[in-house]
């Protein structure tokens, strides 16, 4: 049982809800942040932590898990359209 007093525990959820493919799932159905996601008895909000430089970089679709090759390495050319702004 989760005790959603807790910080980690509600961290702890999200976690299996990764783990399990569901939080994928909800994403390919059209949850967006906030929306009521209700199984069974239990209902929650879905929430899709969010890593601010993720965005300002242009890493969205990255995968952490795929070392990217030097033709396609995003991190970089995110770098260098970073580098020539400023």
């Amino acid at each position: 049982m989760t005790n959603w007093d807790y910080y980690e525990a509600v961290r702890r959820f999200q976690r299996i809800l990764e783990a399990e493919g569901i939080a994928k799932a909800l994403r390919e159905a059209g949850a967006k942040q906030g929306d009521l996601v209700m199984v069974g008895e239990w209902d929650f909000n879905y929430w899709e932590p969010r890593n601010r430089w993720i965005a300002e970089l242009g890493l969205e679709n990255v995968d952490p898990r795929k070392r990217p090759s030097s033709s396609d390495d995003a991190a970089s050319a995110a770098m260098k359209g970073k580098k020539s702004r400023d």
